[in-house]
Formats: C-alpha cells, sequence, structure tokens
C-alpha cells in the first residue's frame, strides 16, 4: 500500500472516530444495584437499572460480571547501615512487591432482554439470580492482603460503537 493510501486510510479512520458518539451521549444508562451483601454457597439476587434516554434502546447481550481478585501488598522498608570514612550512615531501600490474582470471574446474561426494545424515556429494574460458589474465599482485608468482589452490568447496545456500562463497583461477600 502506497504512503498516499494509508495516509488516506487514516484520515478517513480519525473522521470516523471524530463523528462517532462519545460514552457520555450514550443512549442508555445502567446502574447496579449491589447494596446488599451476597452469601457463598446460596442464591442471592443483583438488580440492574436501565435508564433509557431519548431514543429507543436495544441491547445484543446485557449481562452482570461478577469478580473475585486476591490483591496482595508487600511494601517494607530494609534499614541499611554502611560506613563511610568512619562515619556511619542509615539508609532505607523500600521493596515494593505488589501482584493480582483473579480467583473467580463469571458473567450472568440477562436472556430475556436480548432484542426487546427499550422505549425512550423509560426505566426498567432487571433481576438475576447469582449463585457464588461456597468454597471462595470472603470479601477480606489483612495486613498484606485482601479479597476483593467487584461487580459491572455491561449492555452490547445495538447499532451503537460503545457499550453502556455501570461501572465497577464492590461488593461485600460473606
Amino acid at each position: 500500500m502506497s504512503t498516499l493510501g494509508a495516509a488516506s486510510c487514516g484520515a478517513l479512520l480519525a473522521i470516523a472516530i471524530l463523528v462517532s458518539p462519545l460514552p457520555s451521549a450514550a443512549q442508555a444508562v445502567i446502574s447496579l444495584d449491589a447494596a446488599n451483601s451476597f452469601v457463598r454457597g446460596s442464591r442471592s439476587t443483583i438488580a440492574v437499572n436501565v435508564a433509557v434516554k431519548a431514543n429507543p434502546v436495544s441491547f445484543h447481550r446485557l449481562y452482570v460480571k461478577i469478580r473475585c481478585k486476591e490483591l496482595i501488598d508487600l511494601t517494607q522498608s530494609i534499614t541499611e547501615e554502611k560506613e563511610e570514612k568512619g562515619k556511619k550512615t542509615t539508609s532505607s531501600k523500600p521493596i515494593n512487591v505488589k501482584r493480582e490474582e483473579v480467583l473467580f470471574e463469571k458473567e450472568i446474561p440477562f436472556v430475556d432482554v436480548v432484542g426487546k426494545e427499550f422505549p425512550a424515556g423509560s426505566t426498567q429494574t432487571l433481576k438475576a439470580e447469582i449463585e457464588i460458589p461456597d468454597h471462595l474465599p470472603p470479601t477480606a482485608r489483612g495486613k498484606f492482603s485482601r479479597i476483593k468482589w467487584e461487580a459491572e452490568a455491561v449492555g452490547d447496545v445495538v447499532k451503537k460503537l460503545f457499550d453502556a456500562t455501570s461501572g465497577t463497583q464492590e461488593i461485600t461477600v460473606k
């Protein structure tokens, strides 16, 4: 491909990106209602609120993603003593070890809304049941580690470049 052809393709892509709607101009706002704590080994209910703006909206897919992470933070300072020309000096050397591992991740789909059109100006609350396996750890915070549970509602909007998302929200699992 010639340089001129590549430049024209790049210019067309830039124009397409500039005229596409921004995420803030989304036609549907999704919020996650996960205020209650969840219990491992039993079924819990999670609610997703869908507020439609000026135009009707339908989804290819609407789901809640739930994730459990283990976060390790070993930040220590080691004191060093050196002797320079008969003079003792003391300095500290920080050691940082941070790790994150996903222990569990699952998508809970709302299958009854696929292809359904939500009218303009409407607000609906959708509910789904989640079962968290009992062998997973509960929400916890220790001196050097933390078990963090989080959830996010995501809607793949039909004919839109950007998805509707609630953003990640921390949840409590007992």
